[in-house]
């Protein structure tokens, strides 16, 4: 007894020195800081899923999505009491912790933050942007529905942002399932082009649901903000840095492709060959400086332009724009939502929030964690950054043409904008689900076999370009694919033809396109009915001074019922 009287006098002694010691751990300013910043992250990787509402494609279907969504969640919510089984409620869900704060009379307004009119601006530009882009597309002539409601809400919810900070939960949630309506077809859609901003207004709505942790303040929901931000590019340069062989991508890859690629597809489509070759050319000496300040200034290198200080992270964010004004430049893809999203971080650690940026530089561990957190975000929960943005660009190129025939048996070139608001999806032209031929590359000439972009390159004749085409080809038919694609083309345009474009005005308030074509060619523009629509499949070549046009045949076809 006397032994374990001895330890037990022993292990109090240890307690009654340690726990100062902890105290005085726990006390330090950067670990409140890095505390702070978990319970965010928690509440945040948690409620993500929910905030990704999968909808259903006949939803849109309906004049109102908001009211489908709500009756799926009580039908859900019914089933699942009668069934004795769990259900969260996929839509209605950012209704409770809204509510909870309400209930719990905490006055959320702007000003109980510090730096409260920087950061109204910062998160107003996000509302402003997500607004635009989830308010304006045009009439969707496939479900022959407008959405007018919830267009309506969704600006309601965006004004009243700015009067109290507690509306930005439903508005994020509103703005994502609009957003999504383009990728409920059946045909795919990456969600690239708007989730980062998207990632963003979730953090803040937890951020405003935690509002009862007093400590909890701006400078934590910032660091996180531009940790999240920091992912995505960080994803994208480490992805770039170990595809295929390692390093292959910065030495071997020849990014003018991209520039002829695009040109081929209708970026400044106008221009003759021989500038658009003299581009090319003139590209093809910048391709490694490119491709150095892609990796390490933009994208890799943000993992420590965002924790060494707060001018270099304000250095890093426009560099980041200039990167996307460049990829517009040369390739007509406008990251728009990515460059506003960027300006308005800068902005706000320029003005009105330096001082709170740099609180988060005068605690020596929070770098350090910033790190610790970009470096493991790529294929982790609490950040969800795309990893595959890597591939190389070739200088073959399989162009994809939509013809619409009309009934005196004439045929015009279909702008993609005109199967608004699934533009983007059309604009991409990679069809090649829709025939049982092989195909070499993807869009823009692009490829994720090394192998084949070095053979490419030496590529310099048809029977070259065959040599290698029947060494790599690859089937990319998909049945399920081709059928969605007949619904959406028989769809739209049968309801064209009985309606014609409905609400042509939301085209002028409409956002910005996601990838830009600037082709003239005689495009259809409702001359006459349309009786059915053709996919030409048009193969190149670019062999460094011509473009070769290898083969030129139509792989599908759909008819338009005239009438219903």
């Amino acid at each position: 007894m006397s032994k374990i009287a001895s330890l037990a006098e022993a292990l109090h002694q240890v307690r009654r020195r340690a726990e100062p010691l902890l105290l005085r751990v726990a006390k330090r300013g950067d670990v409140e800081f890095i505390w702070s910043c978990l319970l965010l992250l928690t509440l945040f990787t948690l409620t993500r899923p929910m905030f990704a509402t999968s909808v259903a494609e006949e939803v849109f279907g309906a004049p109102v999505v908001m009211w489908e969504l709500v009756n799926k969640d009580v039908q859900g919510l019914l089933r699942a009491a009668q069934r004795q089984r769990p259900y969260v409620p996929r839509f209605v869900f950012v209704l409770v912790p809204t509510a909870l704060v309400l209930l719990a009379r905490i006055d959320v307004r702007w000003s109980r933050w510090e730096a409260s009119n920087a950061l109204r601006a910062l998160v107003m530009a996000h509302v402003a942007v997500l607004t635009w882009a989830a308010s304006t597309y045009d009439y969707n002539m496939y479900f022959n529905q407008g959405h007018w409601v919830d267009r309506a809400a969704l600006v309601a919810l965006a004004a009243a942002c700015w009067w109290r900070p507690l509306a930005a939960g439903p508005f994020t949630a509103l703005s994502v399932v609009s957003l999504w309506e383009v990728s409920t077809i059946g045909l795919g859609h990456d969600d690239f082009d708007w989730r980062p901003l998207v990632e963003v207004m979730m953090l803040f709505s937890c951020f405003v649901w935690l509002s009862f942790v007093k400590r909890l303040n701006t400078r934590h929901f910032i660091f996180l903000s531009l940790c999240l931000v920091g992912s995505y590019y960080y994803a994208a340069g480490k992805a770039k840095i170990f595809y295929g062989p390692t390093w292959s991508w910065l030495f071997d890859n020849h990014t003018s492709n991209l520039a002829m690629a695009a040109w081929q597809r209708g970026w400044f489509g106008f221009l003759e060959e021989s500038t658009a070759v003299a581009v090319t050319q003139f590209l093809r000496h910048l391709d490694f400086t490119s491709g150095l300040y892609t990796i390490f200034i933009a994208e890799a290198g943000a993992i420590l332009w965002i924790n060494l200080h707060p001018r270099l992270t304000r250095w890093w964010l426009l560099c980041a724009a200039v990167l996307h004004a460049g990829i517009f430049l040369f390739a007509g893809v406008c990251f728009w939502k990515w460059i506003a999203m960027d300006l308005a971080f800068w902005h706000f650690l320029r003005y009105g929030g330096a001082q709170v940026h740099k609180e988060v530089f005068r605690h020596k561990l929070v770098p350090v964690f910033g790190l610790v957190l970009i470096f493991f975000s790529v294929e982790r929960t609490y950040f969800n950054p795309t990893t595959g943005v890597s591939w190389y660009d070739t200088n073959h190129n399989e162009l994809y043409h939509v013809m619409a025939v009309g009934l005196s048996g004439k045929r015009y070139e279909v702008d993609p904008n005109f199967l608004a608001p699934y533009d983007a999806r059309m604009t991409q032209e990679n069809f090649c689900f829709l025939t049982d031929e092989p195909h070499l590359t993807a869009i823009y000439g692009q490829t994720g076999n090394h192998k084949v972009l070095t053979k490419l390159a030496d590529a310099r004749t048809a029977q070259a370009v065959e040599n290698v085409f029947q060494e790599h080809k690859r089937d990319c038919r998909s049945e399920a694919k081709a059928a969605a694609w007949d619904k959406l083309i028989s769809s739209s345009f049968s309801n064209t033809n009985l309606f014609g474009r409905k609400h042509r005005w939301l085209s002028w308030i409409g956002r910005p396109d996601h990838i830009w074509l600037l082709r003239p060619s005689p495009k259809y523009q409702l001359q006459e009915p349309v009786k059915r629509i053709e996919v030409w499949r048009e193969v190149t070549l670019f062999d460094g001074e011509s473009v070769l046009r290898l083969d030129n045949k139509m792989i599908h076809e759909v008819e338009v019922p005239l009438a219903r």
